[in-house]
Parts: structure tokens; sequence; C-alpha cells
């Protein structure tokens, strides 16, 4: 029997429409086989919001996860930004047992794991991502609201953590590939969001820890 997969789209922090940001992975995705689940937890314009309701769209996305899993479906789920930070309060409170985790310029610190409960982690950064550095103050500013809001730099510098088990995968996107995304919401925009968001489907589904050769940045010279 064929395996059932299924994704889980989680869009990130002050965005109304999640179709413009993570729904891009639909298609490439679904283009894999995958069912689709986007989950929305609405536009938060302040920030006291997100320390209050975060815990509350972790114990959602766990319950989601559970269900699927009952369902017979292995479970991925591909994140931006604050969606990130609620996977990880997800896998710290629930442990939600999801097969690779995607985690798309993570607002989280950089030496905190992502997902301890999954089996593999991909974490998408770049050196021009400036809203998770900035959340990173906030978070000093605001000590009370560390463990609902952990924000951090790891969407500019990649995970720098000493834990490695699960297995985490750090891909630059703005160094390592022959197209660059510099930019906290980068990998979205035209025209390059169809090169790296098919890139981070098709790496999930094969469970992928290395940049293709073909993709890498040697290949920036070509026709120069």
């Amino acid at each position: 029997m064929k395996a059932k997969r299924v994704v889980i789209l989680i869009h990130g922090y002050n965005v109304s429409n999640p179709e413009g940001t993570v729904g891009y992975l639909r298609k490439p995705f679904e283009s894999l086989g995958y069912k689709v689940v986007m989950l929305n937890y609405g536009y938060w314009p302040f920030t006291w919001q997100v320390t209050r309701v975060n815990p509350k769209v972790a114990q959602r996305l766990a319950d989601l996860v559970f269900d699927l899993i009952m369902k017979g479906y292995t479970v991925d789920v591909a994140a931006h930004s604050n969606g990130c930070t609620i996977t990880n309060l997800a896998s710290n409170a629930y442990q939600i047992p999801i097969n690779t985790f995607v985690a798309i310029n993570p607002a989280l610190r950089r030496k905190t794991h992502p997902c301890l409960s999954a089996k593999l982690v991909q974490v998408w950064h770049n050196g021009g991502d400036l809203p998770v550095v900035l959340g990173k103050w906030l978070r000093w500013l605001t000590p009370w609201a560390k463990k609902s809001r952990p924000w951090g730099e790891m969407g500019m510098d990649g995970y720098k953590g000493t834990v490695t088990d699960p297995r985490v995968a750090c891909f630059d996107a703005g160094e390592s590939f022959k197209i660059k995304a510099e930019g906290h919401s980068a990998v979205f925009k035209k025209p390059i969001r169809g090169f790296f968001l098919s890139r981070m489907a098709g790496y999930c589904f094969s469970e992928q820890t290395e940049i293709e050769k073909t993709d890498g940045a040697e290949m920036r010279m070509v026709g120069r």
C-alpha cells in the first residue's frame, strides 16, 4: 500500500494572507503526492497577542498531528517565522511525532533545537533576515514572554546548537545556492520562489540533508 503523507503549513506572525507565503508550498508538495493542510491562526498586529495565543495554537497543532497519524498519515510540517516557534512549543509540550520539519527563517534562538520530536529538521536561513534579529531584542526587553515567544536569530544564522539528534540540516538560501534569497520572506517572492520551494518539498520528501550539486553556489559563475 502506498504511504499516505501529509504536510501541515504554518504561517508567520503578522500575516493576513498565508496563501501569499507558506501557501506557495501547496503545489510543490501536492506534486509529490502529499495531502496539504493549512493551519491558519489569524493576523495578530501586536506582539502581546503572540505571547498569549502561541501556546493555544501549539495545542491545536498537536491535536491536528495526532489526528492525522490516527488516520494513517506520515506527518511533515513546513513553517515560517513564528510558525516555527509554534512548532517548537508543540514539540516541547506534546512531543508531536512528525517526520520532517521544514523550518523557514525560524523565529527561534539559534541554539534552540527547532523540533526535538521530529525525525529530521531542515533549517532554511539567510544573512539578510533582519526581522528575526529585531525579534531577539524584543525577547530581551520582555523576558516574561520567553516561554511562549522564544524569538531569536536562527532565521539569519541557522541552527548553532550542539544537539544534533534528531538530525538538523541547515540550508543557507543566501549563500549556498546558485540563486540567492536575502530577507525574512525572500523565498516566497517572484521569481525565485519556484526554485526554493520545490527544493524544500523535494528535500523533505527524500529526507535530504545535503544540497544537490547542481543547486550549489559554485554554479553561479556559469555563463559569465
